[in-house]
């Protein structure tokens, strides 16, 4: 699945919730946090290719792009 990234690295959290990460293509990879209200979100280092944002989990679907 495939999804336009929303939040980023250092950035505040806007909402207690799960994170997933989104890489350059707009593929959502199988990474995963969950962050509090505020809490700044991680810098994406992990063994994927170019990891660079995040969505919310339940924003995944109404960022999803056509394939």
């Amino acid at each position: 699945m495939k999804a336009t990234p929303i939040y980023w690295p250092r950035e505040a959290a806007p909402a207690e919730d799960i994170y997933v990460a989104v890489d350059r293509s707009g593929e959502v990879l199988s990474l995963a946090i969950w962050c509090k209200k505020g809490q700044e979100l991680p810098e994406l280092l992990s063994g994927y290719a170019n990891p660079i944002g995040y969505v919310r989990f339940g924003e995944i679907e109404a960022t999803a792009k056509a394939i």
